[in-house]
């Protein structure tokens, strides 16, 4: 009989995703051929480390207790689920396609063990409704994913904090357009240099700006987007004053003995 019962050597990954899984059904298997050895004297330590691969044994070598090393190895194979994001899977889960109603159920009844429902009053009921649905509903990703890092989580301590993450979410957005409209008000006006100024100073001029634009740049780099723009603008107002410096330039008078071989 404990031939037929004997379980194979425990050899699971710990870091797999069914490593839980596999973990729960090779103790029941080990349990079953436990209760059919003789009981007196039964070293279970001694039985366990005969089913364990070298890997496994590294985890429970110091255990003295069997108990101990039934512990070690729990904690190893199960790890601590998150009620919330359970929540989240068990609400949002849709029938995949060709997946039978059977599946399907059955896929809701597993994900529903995470889940931790115990018996609670209408009022704790509602509040964990609400708070699922406020959750599965959220607009914005990102508060979404730092709820759901929450093990566990009341309505009142859900919603204070989703208060939280997006009064900083507007913040930081504001800060990023006023930081970018401040930069481009810093920028001067090539226009207005190269108007109050001569002709031949323009392509030192047009030096002088790109060089105040690149300071500008520098000490306001923090800010989101900033960069490409100002790379745009000095590009584009660096070309039109240097074209119409080239209009303004004055050629230099040709001498009489050059006019003469030209007539030749």
């Amino acid at each position: 009989m404990d031939r037929l019962l004997r379980p194979e050597r425990l050899d699971t990954d710990p870091n797999s995703s069914s490593a839980a899984q596999e973990w729960t059904h090779w103790f029941k298997t080990f349990q079953n051929f436990l209760a059919v050895l003789p009981a007196e004297g039964l070293n279970k330590l001694g039985v366990l480390t005969n089913f364990v691969s070298p890997r496994v044994y590294e985890a429970i070598a110091d255990c003295t207790t069997y108990a101990a090393a039934i512990k070690i190895l729990e904690d190893l194979y199960v790890k601590p689920s998150n009620e919330i994001f359970a929540r989240y899977c068990l609400a949002t889960r849709r029938q995949k396609a060709g997946e039978s109603l059977e599946e399907f159920l059955q896929a809701l009844k597993t994900l529903s063990k995470e889940c931790k429902f115990k018996n609670v009053t209408a009022e704790q009921y509602r509040e964990e409704a609400v708070r699922d649905a406020f959750i599965a509903g959220l607009h914005s990703s990102l508060i979404r994913q730092r709820l759901l890092e929450n093990r566990t989580l009341d309505l009142p301590t859900m919603f204070d904090q989703a208060r939280a993450l997006d009064s900083a979410q507007k913040n930081s957005e504001l800060f990023s357009t006023s930081a970018g409209s401040s930069v481009m008000a810093a920028v001067p006006d090539s226009k207005n240099v190269r108007e109050d100024l001569p002709a031949s100073d323009l392509p030192t001029t047009s030096a002088a700006v790109d060089m105040k634009c690149f300071f500008v740049v520098i000490r306001n780099i923090h800010a989101p987007n900033v960069l490409p723009v100002m790379l745009c603008a000095i590009s584009v107002r660096r070309k039109d004053i240097m074209r119409k410096s080239v209009g303004h330039r004055k050629h230099p008078p040709v001498s009489p003995q050059l006019q003469h071989i030209g007539q030749l």
